[in-house]
């Protein structure tokens, strides 16, 4: 894996931030008609037949919702330009914007890309292409000179990771891994799509065994969910405690939010579903063995998984001791068992060891007595605990 560049602790994604509305573009888009823009241009790109991946491209377009970005036409002459357009989709080579006038190809451009944490990223480039969607609407392509890490701008749940690369080619990947599970339904796929590559790989039955062949000298590590003797997101956990900080990816079939939500605050890197498409593994190898990660944005992207997933289950739980509140109000025992169950599953995710302790202990005792009057103290504890976030989480 290459080492690159340190980068600051990223703390939103892109399209969740506000969008201004005191500025305006070439096109005069106002938020609403933006967005609607962009779906009639993403319709017509899957009608059209061209949602299919183009043969010659390398890098994936992903979505990038900014209607006022900042473009700098350059001259030879010094007589540069500015204007404000709106952003369609980025990739790890270049950028699509929305101009209100035809440019030429060849024009160099500059532009400030802002970063999830709030920092500006000034990228130049040239127009390689100048589209006509319709009306006033021309869609410009602009290529970088030097790629960036789009994670740095744009970032949505690992249950849909970012994947940069449209395709890699075998012979590309170089670095090492250690493969962590045994499960049949991976690992022959898994032996047969790596022995295409240059990837120097090694394989352990379980988390135990793993630990006597040095996590440490392996560029990345692939675990199955059922890592053997635990599961693949608390051997994720286990190896950032002993500090690991290289990407890990876990690898398996996930149909319930459980699961899901233990992906997310497992913090691994990335997720791959089963099962397995080979370019859809290449593709997140090449993420990590291609691109200039540097440490210090690995840990961030991972971060900020945790943090949103976190966030999203302390206020499931505040919810849930809303509805306690008027179950023990109404003394309705079977509704008080439904909820005690749903906290119970959500606690151990957020590390609430007190809160699922009490909460089984109060579920199988509804349970038995069909009684909740014995147990209103308790009761009353679990709902404080589910709205008091710990200054730790």
């Amino acid at each position: 894996m290459k080492l690159a560049r340190k980068s600051t602790t990223m703390k939103r994604q892109n399209e969740s931030k506000p969008l201004k509305t005191n500025r305006r573009n070439t096109l005069g888009l106002d938020q609403a008609v933006y967005r609607e823009l962009l779906n009639k241009l993403e319709h017509q790109h899957h009608s059209g037949g061209s949602g299919l991946k183009a043969p010659n491209r390398t890098h994936t377009r992903l979505q990038y919702h900014e209607p006022y970005l900042d473009l700098e036409f350059q001259t030879i002459e010094g007589h540069n330009r500015s204007i404000t357009v709106a952003a369609r989709n980025i990739s790890r080579g270049g950028l699509s914007v929305l101009h209100s006038s035809f440019t030429y190809t060849g024009t160099r451009i500059r532009t400030k890309l802002n970063r999830i944490d709030g920092k500006p990223h000034h990228a130049t480039g040239t127009v390689v292409r100048c589209n006509h969607r319709g009306g006033v609407v021309h869609e410009i392509g602009i290529r970088f000179d030097t790629p960036i890490i789009v994670q740095e701008f744009i970032r949505p749940d690992i249950m849909q990771c970012v994947r940069t690369h449209e395709r890699v080619r075998t012979r590309d990947l170089n670095g090492s891994a250690l493969i962590i599970g045994n499960d049949p339904t991976i690992i022959p796929f898994l032996r047969e799509y790596l022995l295409q590559t240059n990837v120097k790989y090694s394989f352990s039955e379980d988390a135990t065994a793993s630990q006597n062949q040095n996590p440490e000298g392996f560029d990345m590590i692939l675990s199955c969910l059922d890592a053997g003797d635990t599961t693949g997101a608390e051997l994720a956990q286990n190896l950032r405690k002993q500090g690991y900080k290289r990407p890990i990816v876990l690898i398996g079939p996930c149909n319930d939010d459980v699961t899901k939500n233990k992906i997310r605050l497992s913090t691994a890197d990335a997720f791959i579903p089963t099962p397995i498409d080979e370019n859809d593994l290449l593709c997140t190898l090449g993420e990590y063995m291609l691109t200039s990660w540097d440490e210090d944005i690995l840990q961030a992207v991972r971060t900020q998984y945790v943090t949103q997933t976190g966030d999203a289950l302390y206020t499931q739980l505040s919810k849930l001791a809303v509805m306690l509140d008027q179950h023990i109000r109404t003394a309705d025992a079977l509704q008080v068992f439904g909820t005690c169950n749903k906290i119970l599953s959500l606690a151990p995710l957020v590390g609430l060891s007190s809160l699922e302790k009490n909460a089984k202990e109060v579920a199988n005792a509804v349970a038995e007595s069909g009684d909740i009057n014995e147990h209103l103290q308790t009761l009353h504890e679990i709902k404080a605990m589910c709205v008091t976030r710990p200054k730790a989480a």
